[in-house]
């Protein structure tokens, strides 16, 4: 039988028994906690604090359709005879809340179309050539509010020189049915601006407009004393608008 006295000793001794190296572990525990607590915190402060980007500028792109519109020439004199055609196009504004505009670029293609219907009066029954030469389109973007040109494309049709036969004395413009693509350029004409009215014009939340002018020139000649010919152009493409800007700083 174990005397309470003697417990009491046991007891005491397995107190004291403790290794020094299990006493130092607990009394540094609360030292360790608070590092761990601290560290935690600074990777926390790392993580969420706010990031400082040098993107740089960017831009952003939008292309529209230029509608082809047709030019008709009625009965056409010898020599040039210019035609012209004016209407607007609307393209989305660069949005503010991106950043700040610097510079807009535009990219134009351009294709045209002419045909040519030739009806000879007067040739003294003879078959006899007639003269394609000088016909001309161009189309050209300005921006309303200062009439500056953003781009301008010209072409120019392959000259011909085709026969027609003697006159059959029928003004029905069936001597000569000519179609003939312009000799389309297959980049783009290109223009920049970087002028206020254009950073102005095409900043905001909604549409800016821009001027398109067909200007097109036909020009037949022919050995018959005397012919009357039609003439129709269609003129459309496409234009690419290009903003560049430097991005808004993020918060």
């Amino acid at each position: 039988m174990v005397s309470p006295q003697s417990a009491s000793q046991s007891a005491s001794q397995s107190h004291s028994s403790a290794s020094p190296a299990s006493l130092s572990a607990r009394s540094n525990a609360p030292l360790q906690s608070r590092i761990l607590r601290t560290a935690a915190a600074a990777i926390c402060l790392v993580t969420f604090a706010p990031e400082r980007t040098d993107a740089g500028s960017t831009d952003q792109v939008y292309s529209v359709d230029i509608p082809a519109t047709t030019q008709q020439l009625n009965y056409g004199a010898p020599g040039s005879n210019p035609q012209a055609a004016t209407f607007d196009i609307q393209v989305p504004q660069f949005d503010p809340a991106l950043g700040t505009l610097t510079g807009v670029e535009f990219e134009l293609w351009h294709k045209s179309q002419v045909v040519y219907r030739y009806e000879s009066l007067d040739d003294a029954g003879y078959d006899h050539p007639v003269y394609l030469h000088g016909t001309s389109d161009r189309l050209t973007v300005t921006l309303p509010s200062s009439g500056h040109t953003m781009a301008s494309s010209f072409e120019t049709l392959p000259s011909a020189s085709p026969m027609a036969p003697a006159a059959d004395g029928h003004l029905d413009l069936g001597d000569i049915a000519l179609t003939h693509r312009m000799s389309m350029n297959p980049n783009p004409v290109t223009g920049r601006s970087t002028g206020s009215d254009t950073l102005d014009t095409f900043t905001g939340a909604g549409l800016a407009t821009l001027s398109i002018t067909a200007n097109s020139v036909f020009e037949l000649d022919s050995r018959s004393f005397f012919f009357v010919y039609t003439a129709a152009i269609t003129t459309g493409g496409t234009l690419q608008v290009r903003y560049h800007y430097d991005p808004a700083p993020r918060r």
